[in-house]
């Protein structure tokens, strides 16, 4: 073959390889949103993002004076489409999960029923209407408020359905779900199943990436109903391991089946202030709204009885829309892959095209390639951060113009395989390395089918065509077509993977990728062998190049400024037992806003007497005593039976508090403890599960304690049965930004550090 020959083999497949990629990232692409002109009966995101407009403009966390603005918002407008909106107050408590005490409030949920024709029981569609602090929340969750209020428009004017569809819009999400868990323990009985509309962030596809268990009914109407559905059974393996929890959570801890939606792009907006509607993509609402429309017409016509039947495995491809099939099938596909590999090699071996030595080598260097490529990954990232500290506020994950790092480490990737590639080709012919990275594969093939079904078919499908491909090549030795087409699975299914994996994982688990990245190149072995086959060392010094390029790249727009502001945190705390003020901050290292109350060498503590529940390293330094009036513990009534006392108290906070935290004496047993009548204790631990959950719950102070979110004036009542030696109770109230505590002026290019805010903390023991 000549040397132009071979060149053009290697641009076309390339350029093939390439093309396949991209056209199935642009397969999951959100949909063109439509304009507020759109006939009445059809989801326009336009028209949506008009409601963010008008309420997502500031701040609006549980129980404040903004948050109440917004439930006006939606009470007014669900009227406005004729349908009657109710507020329902009620009292709620929350497990203690995730490192975190028990919390109580008063949730005041926004219910909208659209009445059905006679049907089997409600469907329920819900979003949160609370923001957090920092941040205006157009995305967390302004889009679902503003999904559910265009859905309740679009829904009323076609027939009515013939299943009551109740619009449900939570509040208390943001302190732990306490809307959805105020809604279930009131309501739960009577819902059919519910589907909960979210954000991570700004932009990209929505996904339905959380079922109920049983949820081959489900996935299968998705796919029938939904005009752009994006879902796979991967996603959910992933979310429940990790310690994150949607309202959903709360009804499928009830028996209720549901599905979750949500998008996850540009997470460094999440829950800032720059969660805002002019970051939020119209095509994100568009795609939300599709589902949620689609499903309300779909669900709200059927039987909502019994919606339960057996788990599938459920996933993506081009042309073929949701691909469905039951995960019994799971273990049955990995036999016959088993069964394929075992004929394929046996024909590779006697026709002397495989060797059983170079095949085991090549197994050996595909495991070795994939743990030096997420090495590197690792290691890339640390140098990243030590050249731009700053990347280490970014809490999320990612920094901003995550994608030019994204690039960058996949094609670092790329330089790692292709290194290793051509050392060890060197030894072993082409053939023996696939056969070893196919070993591999089957290998993750039938541990994912047996201990994650769901999960299985990114190995499967890939590794079964990747076979008929090798079987290919083992009879004829030749066929850059047939090993074109074989390798479309892999390219497409892994490909997206490896672009879903980034979002979801961030840069700071950029290992995840990573290891994709070397598992599809081994797949791909011999499109590799015809890409390096002009020169060999030319694809890891391009790959290399182009990873400098992109890493030289992030670095002209590493820096900060007014649209992308840089995470930092100020908290302010009084202990007003001893009169004493100190500062605190969780950054890398002091800066100009807060090295003035820092000072130029602080302390380091990892913990504070403010939020003993918080393990989070920290600076501290001493501060003057600020003019704040301290939380009142008033005893209302004491009685004592042998060792058992019981405390009637009334706690307020004087200064109007966000929240009130009250920790009980370590040396007493807390027997009970109810808050407004609803209990908060002795310890009610979450009753999930996920491995995430139980790794933060490990870390948790063993001392009983509550938070109370948005405290009235008149204060609450806490009924306590204690045994034991009678000690002290601590309160502590927090208050959201700095007003009062004497902070120097926020700059305008910084915003807080996401999940927490500027806060001001006033603790004081009270002795019965």
């Amino acid at each position: 073959m000549s040397a132009t020959q071979s060149w053009t083999r290697a641009v076309l497949t390339a350029a093939w390889i390439t093309g396949v990629v991209l056209v199935a990232m642009r397969q999951l692409e959100p949909p063109e949103a439509l304009p507020a002109t759109a006939p009445a009966a059809e989801f326009s995101g336009l028209r949506a993002l008009g409601h963010l407009r008008a309420f997502a403009t500031q701040p609006h966390p549980f129980g404040s004076p903004a948050q109440a603005a917004v439930r006006r918002y939606i009470v007014d407008t669900v009227n406005s489409c004729g349908v009657r909106a109710e507020v329902e107050p009620l009292p709620v408590t929350r497990d203690a999960r995730g490192g975190y005490p028990l919390a109580a409030g008063i949730a005041q949920n926004v219910m909208a029923r659209v009445p059905g024709t006679g049907g089997t029981r409600p469907l329920v569609l819900l979003a949160h209407y609370d923001s957090v602090p920092g941040g205006p929340g157009a995305g967390d969750d302004g889009e679902g408020v503003a999904v559910l209020l265009e859905t309740l428009r679009a829904l009323r004017t076609g027939a009515p359905p013939r299943n009551d569809v109740v619009f449900l819009f939570t509040d208390g999400e943001e302190p732990g779900l306490l809307g959805a868990k105020a809604f279930v323990d009131a309501h739960a009985a009577t819902v059919g199943m519910a589907l909960n509309f979210e954000a991570r962030g700004s932009s990209g596809p929505a996904m339905m990436f959380a079922t109920s268990k049983g949820n081959g009914w489900l996935v299968r109407q998705l796919a029938e109903a939904a005009p752009y559905p994006v879902a796979n059974s991967l996603s959910y393996e992933i979310y429940r391991l990790l310690p994150n929890d949607t309202d959903l959570t709360v009804f499928k801890q009830a028996g209720v089946a549901g599905m979750d939606f949500a998008f996850i792009g540009d997470v460094t907006n999440y829950h800032t202030r720059i969660d805002d509607v002019t970051h939020i993509d119209p095509r994100s609402l568009q795609h939300q709204g599709s589902y949620a429309l689609s499903l309300a017409r779909r669900f709200g016509n059927l039987d909502l009885r019994e919606v339960a039947a057996p788990d599938v495995t459920y996933f993506n491809f081009p042309g073929l829309g949701v691909v469905i099939y039951p995960m019994a099938w799971c273990v049955p596909l990995a036999v016959i892959a088993a069964v394929l590999f075992i004929a394929v090699a046996w024909l590779g071996l006697k026709r002397r095209v495989i060797s059983l030595e170079g095949m085991l080598l090549g197994a050996a260097a595909l495991i070795l390639t994939v743990f030096a490529e997420a090495g590197a990954a690792i290691v890339l990232w640390k140098l990243v951060r030590l050249w731009h500290p700053d990347f280490r506020q970014m809490l999320q994950g990612d920094p901003y113009h995550a994608w030019i790092y994204r690039a960058a480490f996949t094609a670092l990737a790329i330089a790692v395989f292709a290194t290793v590639y051509h050392l060890v080709r060197r030894r072993i012919s082409m053939a023996s390395l696939w056969a070893g990275a196919l070993l591999i594969w089957l290998a993750f093939t039938a541990v994912t089918a047996i201990s994650v079904p769901g999960a299985s078919y990114i190995f499967t499908w890939p590794l079964l065509f990747a076979l008929m491909g090798f079987a290919f090549v083992a009879a004829v030795r030749g066929g850059m077509a047939v090993l074109w087409v074989c390798s479309v699975p892999a390219m497409v299914m892994i490909g997206t993977l490896i672009d879903q994996l980034f979002a979801a994982m961030t840069m700071m688990v950029a290992a995840a990728p990573a290891h994709f990245t070397g598992l599809l190149l081994g797949l791909l072995i011999p499109l590799v062998e015809i890409i390096t086959a002009p020169r060999r060392w030319w694809l890891p010094i391009a790959s290399v190049l182009v990873c400098i390029a992109f890493l030289i790249a992030g670095s002209t727009v590493a820096g900060f400024d007014i649209a992308h502001p840089r995470p930092t945190s100020l908290f302010y705390g009084l202990d007003a037992d001893a009169g004493r003020g100190t500062w605190f901050s969780g950054d890398a290292r002091p800066d100009e806003w807060t090295a003035p109350v820092l000072g130029r060498s602080p302390r380091k503590v990892s913990t504070t007497m403010f939020m003993p529940f918080l393990k989070w390293p920290m600076f501290a330094n001493e501060g003057a005593a600020a003019t704040l009036a301290a939380p009142v513990i008033e005893r209302l009534d004491d009685s004592t039976a042998g060792d058992t006392r019981t405390l009637r108290l009334r706690i307020t906070s004087p200064r109007r508090a966000d929240v009130v935290y009250v920790y009980g004496d370590p040396r007493g047993q807390v027997l009970s403890a109810q808050v407004n009548g609803k209990s908060v204790g002795p310890d009610l631990r979450a009753p999930d599960n996920k491995p995430g959950l139980i790794k933060l719950d490990a870390i948790r102070f063993d001392q009983w304690s509550f938070e109370y979110f948005a405290p009235p004036v008149e204060g609450i009542e806490l009924r306590l049965k204690v045994k034991g030696p009678g000690g002290p109770l601590v309160v502590v109230d927090q208050s959201y930004g700095l007003a009062g505590s004497g902070a120097p002026e926020r700059p305008a290019d910084t915003i807080p550090f996401p999940w927490v805010t500027d806060s001001v903390f006033v603790r004081k023991s009270y002795s019965f």
